[in-house]
């Protein structure tokens, strides 16, 4: 237990807390045993299969059976054959034929909520692996959200939402104006949040929560879905409808930490159903749109960095204020791939060159006199920026790992006699690097983002973390998110109505998702000066939206007369052949992500069937439904209880 006596320079003071840490350990195991958390049944989980060709296309319907006599009340339509869901079908009496179909694409008058809800730390790459395989198919492929450096949720929403800055990177931070570190758990559960991101959101679970998940992870963040679907209910009716219903999962990022990829995958296919359920309800009524702040590793990351003892025996002090000239303040709070180190200017340099020997430290990142300073073990580096053009200037060895691509846009002509390059021109060298974007990220870094801003960041490599001593011997990290490489930085969006660029800046993301930042204008397009630019809607509401239709009105009875002629609207017959298990589905793959300026406007919005609510009344014979097919491995119905 030696990792949490250094927690600063002063006496510690963990032994004193250790009785209220212990009873609030045992209360928090009391509760999440009780029935403080009741299961909440979502949606079943959906049948696939294939149905006979439409307009020469295969028909891939997902069917629902919410009583199992083995004829859907619901179907969703994939007609195209690009993987994303086209029309729902409804069976309003129960007697096996559909009498409601609803086209996703909203009619010109037709006016949709926008629901849309942030899963905190989810990386790309795993919700990329889940639309492969079949899952999430009401939305189009999901695209990458580059976050800010630090990867982390108090920075990142200052780009994403255009919010105030809040105090800190983290909740714990240290306070200039008082010289002293503030905040922490305590102040998060009990003070209001002010103006900052959280304000923006319809729905955060308490932050009470934020402990007991890692005691009782899938009880607390199955309680958070199922808080959220209460909350879009209520908020379905009592919002107005021209403004979007803003939810928050933060259950995700508990997840990530400590249950990795296969709890984190387990949480999401449950975020899938509520989804259904709400799709449902709505009668197609609703865009959504998914999004979160940041990425996580993955990997486990539980190798604690000694940054105390090696800056001790550096000739550094490390205390929780800056009295002495040789004084450091490092914060901790949680467990994260990032270390922000504040100090006096003048050791700013000393402090980074003393970190390049310590194992798990990336590099080290600084301001001085108006650039930005790279320092590691691969060597040292500037980063200058002049207006919306930077230039990377290499002064030993690499490292950032750019070497290469300077000398390929050298070759291009992309950079001018002094080496600076435009705005443009290294998003689209650096939108897929190792490190993305990584020359405006830094440079933001040193100047923006938070209010106390850190005077030194330190980025880890994956495998390692900084932070609380006491929750490294808690729980096994499982993952982590914080440092500058791809894996903790890359979050996700990915939208119902629209197809979301391969790469975008977090700035841009509301935009890319037909939304407007809550706390500020839309972002100012890539390589182009600050400005304004056209509204982010494709569509324009009307100045009187009709209320929301949460429940469909059944379609006449067919008669002679009023039934239509068949047309290529009708619903094709099936054939239920079982396709195989989702892990294995063939589908059609995404678009491939790139960071060409010209194809980071989104796609227009495609071109619809017409709608059509009467359809011919063919029931589905019951002996030709297939036998129920097992869940694919990863379901949640497999998950213990």
């Amino acid at each position: 237990m030696k990792g949490y006596r250094m927690i600063s320079g002063s006496r510690p003071r963990l032994s004193a807390r250790l009785p209220v840490v212990a009873a609030s350990c045992l209360g928090a195991v009391c509760l999440a045993g009780s029935c403080a958390f009741p299961r909440t049944p979502f949606f079943p989980a959906p049948q696939i299969h294939e149905a006979r060709p439409f307009d020469g296309i295969p028909v891939t319907n997902r069917d629902y059976d919410f009583d199992g006599d083995l004829r859907p009340e619901f179907r969703k339509q994939d007609l195209d054959g690009d993987g994303v869901v086209d029309r729902y079908l409804k069976d309003l009496d129960g007697d096996g034929t559909f009498d409601l179909s609803i086209p996703k694409a909203p009619e010109a008058d037709r006016a949709l909520r926008h629901l849309i809800i942030c899963v905190d730390s989810v990386p790309f790459s795993v919700m990329d692996a889940l639309w492969r395989q079949g899952r999430f198919r009401d939305f189009y492929p999901p695209g990458r959200v580059i976050s800010t450096f630090p990867s982390d949720t108090n920075p990142a929403f200052a780009d994403l939402f255009g919010m105030e800055k809040t105090p800190g990177i983290e909740n714990r931070y240290f306070d200039r104006l008082r010289n002293r570190v503030a905040g922490g758990a305590w102040d998060h559960m009990v003070r209001p949040t002010g103006d900052t991101f959280h304000a923006a959101f319809d729905y955060e679970q308490h932050p009470r929560y934020g402990a007991l998940i890692y005691l009782a992870p899938y009880a607390v963040a199955d309680h958070d879905l199922a808080r959220c679907r209460a909350v879009f209910r209520r908020l379905l009716r009592e919002k107005p409808p021209d403004r979007p219903i803003l939810l928050y999962i933060g259950s995700t990022d508990a997840l990530a930490h400590r249950e990795g990829r296969e709890g984190l995958t387990r949480h999401l296919l449950m975020l899938e159903r509520m989804l259904d359920e709400i799709i449902f309800e709505t009668a197609g009524e609703v865009r959504i749109s998914l999004f979160s702040d940041h990425g996580n590793n993955l990997v486990p990351s539980g190798q604690l960095v000694d940054l105390q003892r090696h800056l001790s025996r550096n000739g550094f002090r490390v205390a929780g204020s800056l009295r002495s000239p040789r004084d450091v303040v490092i914060p901790r709070f949680g467990l994260v791939g990032v270390a922000c180190l504040y100090t006096r200017e003048e050791n700013r340099a000393e402090v980074a060159q003393a970190l390049t020997s310590l194992k798990g430290v990336d590099f080290s990142v600084y301001e001085n006199d108006g650039a930005c300073v790279v320092e590691g073990a691969r060597g040292k580096a500037v980063i200058n920026r002049n207006g919306r053009r930077y230039r990377y200037e290499m002064l030993s060895g690499d490292p950032l790992s750019l070497g290469g691509i300077v000398a390929e846009m050298q070759r291009r002509g992309e950079l001018d006699r002094q080496g600076y390059a435009d705005d443009a021109a290294w998003f689209e060298a650096t939108g897929l690097h190792v490190y993305p974007d990584i020359l405006r990220r830094l440079s933001d870094a040193v100047e923006n983002h938070v209010v106390n801003r850190p005077d030194v960041f330190v980025s880890l490599e994956d495998g390692y973390c900084y932070g609380s001593g006491f929750f490294v011997n808690m729980i096994a990290l499982r993952g982590t998110h914080g440092s500058a490489n791809a894996a903790q930085t890359n979050g996700m969006a990915m939208s119902t109505d629209r197809p979301v660029p391969g790469v975008i800046r977090a700035e841009e993301m509301m935009t890319a998702l037909g939304a407007v930042r809550p706390g500020g204008p839309p972002a100012s397009p890539i390589g182009a000066a600050p400005a304004e630019p056209p509204d982010a809607e494709p569509r324009r509401e009307p100045e009187n939206p009709a209320p929301p239709v949460t429940t469909a009105t059944p379609a006449p009875t067919a008669t002679p007369t009023a039934e239509p002629t068949p047309t290529p609207t009708a619903v094709p017959t099936s054939t239920c052949t079982p396709m195989p298990q989702p892990s294995s589905t063939p589908t059609a793959p995404p678009p491939t992500a790139t960071v060409s300026p010209a194809t980071r406007t989104p796609a227009p919005t495609r071109t619809r069937r017409p709608r059509v609510r009467a359809l011919r009344r063919t029931p589905l014979p019951r002996r030709t439904m297939p036998a129920r097919v097992p869940p694919p491995q990863g379901d949640v119905r497999s998950q213990p209880e």
